[in-house]
């Protein structure tokens, strides 16, 4: 079976760019979600709980989302803060050509310091996390034959793991 082809990082634009523990596309950690929703328009399911939230967008393709998971700013209480995002859709790609659809070898050799994270729930995807850099990568099954469905973008240095469960769209 041929390597996977990975596009050259000069093919991929910016408003299509994964840059890890800094945004993906034109969403970027720290902005207020507010803006987020004057482009996006209301987002198609959301769950809240004590000033944290997940937001989620349907994509123009079936299948393909967009989620910001929020949090207040400060202590102030007065402004929201974009914590974590998560894509399913292909187009959103690292420097390297990273994108969703990658078999997990591939995005090793990209990233080889992904750990596994704890999986609690047998029916939840397998993520495999680069807390330094700030990137995660949600796979459908263990193993080399693995397919990285999601990517999430978060604070590099910190956790991926929300408080809130990410809601499902219809």
């Amino acid at each position: 079976m041929p390597a996977q082809a990975v596009p050259t990082p000069s093919a991929i634009e910016s408003d299509w760019l994964i840059v890890p523990g800094q945004r993906i596309g034109q969403t970027a950690l720290d902005d207020d979600p507010q803006q987020l929703m004057d482009r996006q328009g209301r987002p198609d399911a959301s769950d809240a709980a004590m000033g944290k939230a997940w937001l989620v967008w349907n994509g123009h393709r079936q299948g393909t989302t967009l989620a910001v998971f929020t949090t207040y700013a400060d202590t102030s209480t007065t402004r929201k803060a974009i914590r974590q995002i998560r894509i399913t859709a292909a187009r959103f790609q690292t420097s390297s050509g990273i994108h969703t659809g990658l078999k997990l070898p591939a995005i090793r050799q990209a990233f080889p310091n992904l750990t596994q994270a704890e999986n609690t729930a047998p029916d939840v995807a397998i993520r495999y996390d680069d807390p330094a850099q700030g990137i995660s990568f949600e796979v459908d099954k263990p193993g080399a034959k693995a397919v990285c469905t999601a990517i999430l973008v978060y604070p590099a240095g910190s956790s991926p793991t929300a408080y809130l469960p990410l809601p499902e769209v219809n």
